[in-house]
C-alpha cells in the first residue's frame, strides 16, 4: 500500500551533482542547475576522487555562483568507490525534501524544476517524475530525441522491470521520503539508478513529463557504453526480484539479449553462455540466435536483431 507523499511548493531542492573526471563538461552541467527558474535550490558537488582537474574547476565555480544557491557544498574522497556510494554521500549531506541527481555531464534545462515540481503537486502517491530527454554528443549536438510515444505514468513496474521503455537517467527526480524509504542507493549494483526506480515504483506511482527539459550526453568515457558493465548491473538487479512472477521471463529476456550481443563480439563467449543457460532459454531460440549470430555474414545481424537498449 502506498503512502501519500506532501510536497511543499517553495520547498528546498537538493540538486547533487555526481563527478568523476569530468572537467570536460561539468561548467556546462552547472551552468543549466544556476539558470534554473526555481529559485530554493540547495547545490552538492559530490567527486568521486577524480585524477582530472575537476575538484579545481567545481571550487572556483561555486566561489563565483554561491551567492545563487540557498546552500552549497563540495565533496571530496581520497578513493575512488564507484557511482552508487558517491550518490549516497551527496544524498546524506542533503536536506530538501525533492532529490535531483545529475551526472558531471549531463545538463537540465531552466524548467526542469519548476516542471518535476508542478507533478509532484498533481497527485500524492507519485514519488518520481522524468521528463523526455534528448540525447547529446560530447559537442552537445542532439543525437536523437527519444521517443515519448512509449512513456508511461502510474502504476509501471511491470513495463520498467521489463523495459518496455526505460527513461534517460538525467530526467528523473525524487522524493526523499521514497528514497529514505528504500535505503538509498545500492553500493553492490553498478547499475544505480535501475534498482532504485524498479523499488520505488513497486510502493509508488511514477510521472512523466511530456516535454523535452533533460539533455543525456554520449561519450567516449560513459560507462553505459559499456555492454559487460550493464549486462552484468541488469543480471544483479534482476536477481533482487526473484518472487515477482515475472521473473523467471524477464531473466530469461536478458539472457537473450547477452548472447546477441555476445556473439557479435565474442562467439565462444556466447557459447558459453548458452550452455549454462540451457535450461531458462529455449532450444528454438538458441538454435535462431546461433544461426544468425555464427552463420550468417555480420553485415545483416543488424537487420535481424534490435538490441535491447537501456540508459
Amino acid at each position: 500500500m502506498t503512502e501519500n507523499i506532501k510536497i511543499n511548493k517553495n520547498q528546498l531542492v537538493s540538486v547533487i551533482v555526481v563527478t568523476y573526471n569530468s572537467s570536460k563538461f561539468i561548467r556546462e552541467t552547472l551552468e543549466s542547475i544556476k539558470l534554473q527558474s526555481y529559485s530554493n535550490i540547495e547545490l552538492i558537488i559530490s567527486d568521486d576522487c577524480s585524477s582530472d582537474n575537476t575538484i579545481e574547476i567545481c571550487q572556483k565555480w561555486l566561489e563565483e555562483n554561491k551567492s545563487r544557491f540557498t546552500t552549497t557544498k563540495l565533496i571530496t574522497v581520497s578513493k575512488n568507490t564507484g557511482i552508487p556510494a558517491n550518490c549516497n554521500r551527496g544524498l546524506n549531506e542533503s536536506h530538501g525534501s525533492l532529490l535531483k541527481f545529475i551526472a558531471g555531464d549531463d545538463v537540465i534545462l531552466p524548467d526542469f524544476i519548476c516542471e518535476s515540481l508542478n507533478a509532484f503537486q498533481t497527485d500524492s502517491q507519485v514519488a518520481v517524475t522524468y521528463t523526455s530527454s534528448k540525447t547529446i554528443d560530447e559537442k552537445g549536438q542532439v543525437i536523437k530525441s527519444l521517443p515519448t510515444e512509449k512513456y508511461k505514468s502510474g502504476f509501471i513496474f511491470e513495463e520498467l522491470f521489463f523495459v518496455k521503455f526505460w527513461p534517460a537517467a538525467p530526467s528523473f527526480m525524487f522524493t526523499r521520503q521514497a528514497v529514505m524509504e528504500v535505503g538509498g542507493f545500492d553500493e553492490s549494483i553498478v547499475v544505480e539508478d535501475y534498482l532504485l526506480v524498479l523499488k520505488l515504483a513497486q510502493k509508488y506511482k511514477i510521472q512523466h513529463i511530456n516535454k523535452f527539459l533533460t539533455y543525456y550526453r554520449i561519450h567516449s568515457s560513459n560507462t553505459s557504453k559499456n555492454n559487460d558493465f550493464l549486462f552484468k548491473g541488469h543480471l544483479d538487479t534482476i536477481n533482487r526480484f526473484k518472487n515477482y512472477g515475472g521473473y523467471k521471463k524477464r531473466m530469461r529476456q536478458l539472457k537473450v539479449s547477452m548472447i546477441n550481443s555476445y556473439s557479435r563480439r565474442n562467439k565462444k563467449e556466447a557459447l558459453n553462455l548458452i550452455v549454462n543457460n540451457l535450461n531458462t532459454i529455449s532450444f528454438k531460440t538458441i538454435w535462431v540466435i546461433i544461426f544468425l549470430r555464427l552463420i550468417i555474414p555480420y553485415k545483416y545481424h543488424n537487420k535481424v536483431f534490435k538490441r535491447e537498449i537501456v540508459n
